[in-house]
């Protein structure tokens, strides 16, 4: 799939961007609500990257399948690290 709205679009930058949102935000949210609070995160992130990348005339199937990308791919496999990440600051790394 060709992105040509520019390279801040590609894969691997929008990934990054999103999931450095999320690790900002992480620790303030309880255990119980921290999946569905990452992903609004997430969604909130991607929508104010769509709004740049429909300005530049990006391509909405190129879009369709990178928001696919980060919350489907990349989400679950963050959202698992973030848990035993948040468990393991809690514990304080089993320092005393």
């Amino acid at each position: 799939m060709l992105n040509i709205a520019g390279p801040e679009y590609d894969f691997g930058s929008v990934v990054f961007v999103v999931l450095e949102e999320c690790e900002h935000r992480r620790r303030g949210f309880g255990d119980d609500e921290a999946e569905e609070q990452l992903l609004r995160v997430a969604r909130g992130k991607l929508a104010k990257i769509r709004q740049a990348y429909d300005e530049f005339g990006g391509s909405p199937a190129y879009w369709k399948v990178l928001e696919t990308e980060v919350l489907e791919t990349a989400m679950p496999q963050y959202i698992e690290a973030a848990r035993e990440m948040t468990s393991l600051e809690r514990a304080k790394f089993g320092i005393w």
